[in-house]
């Protein structure tokens, strides 16, 4: 199976689609559990609607969890490939990284 086949099954898959749902709410408990962390030990910066990317860069600017950042930006990373670029993946319009996109 390939490209938009594959994401029609994705889509249609309820186990999948909860199994998603969780990891979107685990992401958005740690964006939650690092806003409060960064707030608290870096008064200065203004954490109230950043996303993931810019808490890390915060952390790193205020060198707060210095063994944890890389973790987090590798967290990000597949975070945002797979949440902006999984539909593009299976079109065909942007090309393949961490996810394949053909025998699937």
């Amino acid at each position: 199976m390939q490209g938009l086949a594959f994401f029609r099954e994705l889509s249609a898959d309820s186990r999948f689609c909860q199994t998603l749902g969780r990891a979107i709410l685990a992401a958005g408990r740690l964006e939650g559990e690092l806003t409060i962390y960064i707030s608290n030990h870096a008064q200065d910066e203004n954490t109230f609607k950043a996303n993931l990317g810019r808490l890390i860069s915060q952390a790193k600017k205020h060198d707060l969890l210095e063994k944890m950042v890389p973790h987090l930006d590798d967290i990000n990373g597949q975070r945002n490939e797979f949440a902006h670029n999984v539909y593009a993946l299976f079109t065909g319009a942007v090309e393949e990284t961490l996810l394949p996109r053909s025998n699937l």
